[in-house]
């Protein structure tokens, strides 16, 4: 249980070869290692989240380039197109 809440997205993202942290990583840290941004799911390579816990966090991961998807509105073709 990695991403509580969130494991029918975990199941396409594995189905799909979508590379992602096993390790439940769901935190943007700063340069001094402080958690400034939460969020359901990281992908870091594609720099794309899915559900950031509160407006702020959405705000942070926009304003480093991350693109914001909701896990209701989930679908594998949003991932497939980066």
């Amino acid at each position: 249980m990695l991403y509580p809440g969130l494991e029918d997205i975990v199941d396409i993202l594995i189905d799909n070869d979508v590379q992602f942290s096993f390790d439940g990583d769901v935190d943007l840290l700063d340069h001094n290692g402080i958690v400034i941004a939460t969020a359901g799911i990281i992908l870091e390579k594609q720099k794309i989240v899915i559900d950031p816990i509160d407006i702020e966090s959405k705000l942070v991961f926009e304003r480093a380039g991350y693109k914001i998807i909701d896990s209701r509105e989930f679908d594998i073709n949003m991932i497939k197109q980066i």
